[in-house]
């Protein structure tokens, strides 16, 4: 039985299609993300799970039990805010134990499950604290406590790392997905951050408009995007015109504004396709290198990340193409104005709806 399921979820406001009919099942266990860009209507989605939002029409079922009308305080579900939402006049022990007593658990046990709660989330020490005293990633951790202690049917959680720093971000991904693996819990997460999808996620739902665009595994979603707004939105990738010279098989030759391809898709010789190749892909090497015998360039800009290099190379043939790599690499030794040579192997470009 699936944990969550969506069944043509729609909700508008006014004339306001903010979710125009989502299915969505979450296996028991499985970490699904909710991924896209502000208004595209995640948000609505997991608050229609939570029960904060009534669909406009469509079915919500939580453990096969249809909730599309229920309270949210019968549904079972541990919800994490982006503001953590944590009560500043009470200790630690007393915001984790607040969903307990609202639930009528007796003291034993509530005070038996919030020291378990705070346990896991290593705050032991803390537990006699207030919000105002501790660190925006404890406080995460204390929102994420209080969540869990309640033993949810499914865990949501919002914009969860959004006002945290880098490293305590870095850090807590780590810590959250370590946790539901321990767990085993089901947990639905909405990020517009592609990287803390890619990480954390068995399945994104990649979002647009009010509709899920693509679910899939990360590697799915990134090497094989449905279409050109999947390619765009998850990382660098460069999106080209080409017209297809010869099939054979499940690939094509084609070519790109005088650039030739080998493609991962087909089609008919003669027609015009729609082109992704991820930056990172590329080869690149100086012009007449020993070996290089790639497209000729040069480098139009760059831009240093400090782990890597991104460039943009624009082709004697007319296309550019940005290209990325390793800043360990000694090709990353390149300035702008200097000529290069591009190699993209084949099966790399990759043929997508557009």
């Amino acid at each position: 039985m699936s944990a969550v399921d969506l069944e043509a979820v729609v909700k508008r406001y006014g004339r306001v299609e903010a979710v125009a009919g989502v299915d969505l099942s979450v296996e028991s266990g499985e970490f699904v993300t909710l991924l896209g860009p502000s208004g595209c209507g995640k948000t609505t989605t997991l608050q229609m799970i939570a029960g904060f939002v009534i669909p406009t029409s469509g079915q919500v079922r939580i453990g096969g039990r249809d909730c599309t009308r229920l309270a949210p305080h019968r549904r079972n579900v541990g919800m994490v805010f982006q503001n953590y939402a944590l009560f500043p006049h009470m200790t630690l022990q007393d915001n984790v134990a607040f969903g307990l007593r609202m639930r009528g658990v007796p003291r034993a046990e509530r005070d038996r499950r919030v020291g378990e709660a705070l346990a896991l989330v290593r705050l032991s020490d803390y537990a006699d604290r207030y919000p105002g005293q501790i660190s925006g990633g404890q406080q995460q951790r204390v929102a994420l406590a209080r969540a869990l202690v309640i033993r949810p049917d499914v865990l949501l959680l919002d914009e969860p790392f959004g006002a945290l720093d880098k490293h305590l971000r870095d850090r807590m991904r780590v810590d959250l997905r370590e946790l539901q693996k321990q767990l085993g819990i089901s947990l639905v997460f909405v990020t517009h951050d592609q990287e803390e999808a890619l990480s954390m996620s068995d399945r994104i739902a990649v979002m647009e408009g009010g509709l899920i665009r693509q679910i899939g595994t990360p590697g799915d979603i990134y090497e094989r995007p449905a279409n050109r707004f999947v390619a765009e939105f998850m990382g660098e990738s460069n999106i080209l015109t080409a017209r297809i010279l010869s099939t054979s098989g499940s690939e094509a030759e084609a070519d790109a504004g005088g650039m030739p391809l080998r493609l991962n898709g087909s089609g008919a010789r003669g027609d015009a396709v729609t082109v992704m190749i991820r930056p990172e892909k590329i080869m690149l090497g100086r012009a007449g290198a020993a070996g290089a015998g790639g497209i000729p360039g040069r480098v139009a800009a760059l831009q240093y990340f400090g782990s890597s290099v991104h460039y943009r190379i624009a082709l004697d043939c007319g296309p550019e193409l940005t290209v990325i790599r390793p800043e360990a690499d000694p090709v990353s030794r390149l300035a702008v104005g200097d000529g290069v040579e591009v190699a993209i192997p084949p099966g790399i470009p990759f043929v997508i709806d557009d």
